[in-house]
């Protein structure tokens, strides 16, 4: 008997002093429960193995093409979700910056069993694959994708009929990126005098894609800059660059503004009700001030409105306008410098 226990404490000490001079030969385990990185294709992930990071079908950076696409709550999905195709020819399309991507869904026997489902990478088709399976799986490893250069590399699934997915798996020095090919603008430079504006349209490729979403920014605000759709310029002279940049993206475009004085100027002739005409040189900021006294008057607002003017020798000068004693007025517009 004590022969029987020795031979097996010399057996279980043997194989301590292996395992201790060989560590790789018991190998960890990951999330899955399995060994690290033996995923094949049908095998359950129901976490990214080492090296890789996930990306679930909720993510707005995934776009969706398609009228049948469904987003559909359910508990085997990752995260408790996944979105179902029921027509072919109804894509999915991501970015992403890295090296490879693997795509994680549900297969069951209710789908195609052929390799009709298409992966185009950068503009070329890639490979096949199907979500046939004899038993129903979540979260299945169904495609991954040869080593690429590190980069962006775009990524469309061309489905053949009832598909679902649910997430994607990308390398862990790589990221998913909004699904967005250019972003331009209707003018490449704007001229405007201080204190006026003009729209400035952004449009983001493809007309489709979720992220649109515009970051717009000015080298100098002083000078000009972007407000509700419309550059502004201020009362300071000189260029500005405007950047609108895609969030999330590193895609942008600029416009140069230039701002200069405004020269322009008006005289006012004022005809009063007794025939005296009254006229004053001002500027066009003034003549919309005198515009819209006028126009909301008429016995409602103040009565009066008052002129500046330069007579020497006194330091200021004012002169008064009554709403009832004028008859009528002309404008007349010319640029200071002609």
């Amino acid at each position: 008997m004590k022969k029987k226990i020795s031979l097996v404490l010399s057996i279980i000490l043997a194989f301590t002093f292996f395992s201790f001079l060989n560590p790789t030969s018991v190998r960890a385990k990951n999330l899955n429960d399995t060994t690290e990185n033996s995923a094949k294709f049908g095998t359950q992930l129901l976490q990214p193995e080492n090296g890789w990071k996930r990306y679930d079908d909720t993510n707005s950076y995934f776009q969706y093409n398609g009228e049948s696409w469904v987003a559909a709550e359910d508990g085997g999905g990752y995260e408790g979700s996944y979105h179902v195709a029921k027509t072919a020819g109804d894509k999915v399309l991501f970015k992403f910056y890295g090296t490879r991507f693997r795509i994680i869904t549900n297969i069951n026997k209710d789908r195609i069993n052929d390799d009709t489902n298409q992966v185009k990478i950068d503009g070329t088709v890639a490979s096949n694959f199907n979500e046939y399976s004899e038993s129903s799986i979540y979260k299945a490893l169904v495609f991954e994708s040869l080593p690429l250069s590190l980069g962006y590399h775009t990524v469309e699934i061309e489905v053949n009929g009832l598909f679902v997915f649910d997430a994607i798996d990308i390398d862990e020095k790589g990221e998913l990126k909004p699904y967005v090919d250019s972003i331009t603008l209707d003018k490449s430079s704007i001229s405007l005098v201080t204190g006026k504006s003009e729209p400035l349209i952004a449009t983001v490729k493809p007309d489709n894609t979720t992220n649109k979403e515009i970051e717009w920014s000015s080298s100098d605000k002083g000078i000009a800059e972007y407000k509700d759709g419309k550059v502004v310029a201020s009362k300071k002279i000189g260029t500005a660059t405007i950047t609108a940049k895609v969030k999330g993206t590193d895609l942008k475009v600029t416009c140069e503004i230039n701002v200069t004085e405004d020269k322009s100027r008006s005289i006012l002739a004022i005809t009063m009700v007794n025939g005296i005409t009254k006229e004053y040189d001002v500027s066009p900021d003034e003549i919309s001030a005198f515009e819209k006294w006028f126009d909301s008057s008429n016995g409602k607002g103040q009565v009066r409105y008052g002129f500046n003017k330069k007579i020497n020798p006194y330091k200021t000068v004012k002169e008064y306008v009554v709403f009832d004693k004028i008859a009528s007025f002309e404008i007349r517009s010319y640029e200071a410098d002609k």
